[in-house]
């Protein structure tokens, strides 16, 4: 008896945590929100056609009842106006502004800004960062959109799984696509302030009542940033969309050390993938492609590293912001943001975002079993990662618990 009035003492304590988080991290981007203006004002240009871009051909996308159709809307959807491409037709560089990366076009919800932010592995801080960047004004999220065509034959179809993208950063998706979204609460409170105050709602008529009166497409076509989170893309499929000078595409790319994720998605059981070499090769694809990409784009691609945004974060934070806004100025919400959620002490929480990042980086050397530590350290593709990102390979349990070893080499 004693030991069930503990387990519902723990449970209700989780329970009280989990609704102070969202609450709290509600009422910061509802403050952001009710800003208004903000960085972004200069009128844009019209859309252009992004046909080109996919090389012409519309693949269809699946929805919920056959795979084979299409989700996005009938047509050519209407992209937006981006940067221009690095080189200029006679293959000279362009020049960049003093002090640094170039300056973006400022982003209008007529030429909006697309921000792709990519973690190669699950567990690797890319919520965090999907809620950071959320803090930008007049943004939405797309918590992770490909989830739903998962196990569909289109997210092995590159070109498809882009258009498919492209469907939502552009507005033009179809009505499946939207039920599922809303119906998804977790993934839809990510989306912006307005749904928030929705979800919020105790009684479920009211928060019913407040969902029905919002229109995605509505609210898509009126932000001016529209960020999308995804573990299950890959930069490689996007090397037509950042040669479009149409398309005004920023891509994140952020990076964790594979055996941190690794530990972390082991604590989730067999349903969460957890295979070494499949993870870290997907790791390794994305590395090799931003190596690739990067120097023809160095102003729509941005390698973080989840180490650095936990060390140095609001060094890490203004560069984010400087390559994606030409300035690394911090909004006032993203600077509550970052006090509220990585110089906070709490109780160790799975699924939370609110850590001591200081320490949280490295946190899984004393948590790693030794079989899993092992296991990772002797696959050839997660050592080619852990090198790439000059990491220590420790060997042994004993020197990945010694913490006088560091794990990021000089």
């Amino acid at each position: 008896m004693a030991l069930k009035i503990k387990l519902l003492k723990l449970f209700t304590l989780v329970a009280v945590v989990i609704v102070l988080h969202y609450f709290v991290l509600g009422i910061i981007m509802i403050y952001s929100y009710s800003e208004g203006g903000g960085l972004w004002t200069t009128e844009g240009t019209p859309n252009q056609s992004l046909s080109a871009s996919l090389g012409g051909v519309r693949h269809r996308v699946p929805n919920t009842k056959d795979i084979a159709k299409g989700m996005t809307a009938e047509g050519n959807p209407e992209p937006a106006s981006g940067n221009n491409n690095e080189e200029n037709e006679e293959g000279e560089a362009r020049e960049y502004p003093e002090g640094g990366g170039r300056l973006s076009p400022p982003a209008t919800s007529s030429s909006p800004m697309f921000v792709l932010l990519l973690s190669s592995l699950a567990r690797g801080g890319s919520t965090f960062m999907s809620e950071l960047l959320s803090t930008i004004q007049r943004s939405i999220v797309y918590f992770e959109p490909l989830w739903y065509i998962e196990k569909m034959e289109c997210i092995q179809d590159p070109l498809c799984a882009t258009e498919y993208l492209l469907a939502a950063f552009t507005c033009t998706f179809k009505p499946d696509f939207e039920k599922w979204l809303m119906g998804r609460h977790g993934f839809f409170s990510y989306f912006n302030a307005d749904v928030r105050v929705c979800l919020m709602m105790k009684d479920n008529k009211s928060k019913n009542e407040c969902l029905n009166k919002l229109s995605l497409p509505e609210m898509c076509r009126a932000a001016p940033v529209r960020i999308m989170k995804v573990i299950r893309g890959r930069i490689s499929w996007l090397k037509d969309i950042l040669s479009d000078p149409k398309i005004n595409l920023k891509i994140i790319h952020l990076t964790r050390d594979p055996r941190g994720s690794l530990n972390s998605i082991s604590k989730f059981g067999p349903t969460w993938p957890h295979d070494p070499h499949e993870r870290c090769s997907v790791m390794k694809d994305d590395m090799d492609a931003y190596d690739k990409l990067s120097p023809k784009f160095p102003s729509k691609l941005l390698q973080v590293h989840f180490e650095d945004l936990c060390l140095h974060p609001e060094n890490a934070i203004g560069n984010i912001f400087k390559f994606l806004f030409g300035n690394s100025s911090l909004p006032t919400a993203t600077q509550r943001y970052i006090n509220l959620h990585m110089n906070t002490e709490v109780k160790p929480n799975a699924m939370g975002t609110i850590k001591k990042s200081k320490s949280e980086f490295e946190a899984w050397r004393y948590k790693i079993p030794e079989r899993l530590l092992s296991k990772v350290e002797v696959e050839p593709v997660c050592l080619y990662t852990i090198h790439r990102m000059r990491h220590t390979v420790f060997g042994t349990l004993e020197r990945v618990r010694n913490s006088s070893i560091p794990l990021i080499l000089p």
